[in-house]
């Protein structure tokens, strides 16, 4: 348990755990949130794909060509 505990300690000291003695306000807060915020960039991408469908070539204006037959 004790060597246990001893491994734990210096992972975490290796890692920098404690390293992170910044102090964030509030805004900085908020702004961190938004821009990791996974809902926001997927709807920003769902935005920008529709922004690229919407074009006159995407739009039905494209030509079509028919052909029938009889025999």
């Amino acid at each position: 348990m004790k060597r246990v505990s001893i491994y734990l300690i210096c992972i975490m000291f290796c890692s920098g755990a404690f390293a992170q003695s910044k102090v964030y306000t509030l805004q900085e807060c908020l702004l961190e949130g938004l821009h990791n915020n996974y809902a926001l960039k997927i709807e920003k991408n769902t935005q920008r794909i529709s922004d690229n469908n919407a074009t006159l070539g995407n739009a039905g204006f494209l030509p079509t060509i028919t052909a029938t037959g009889k025999y």
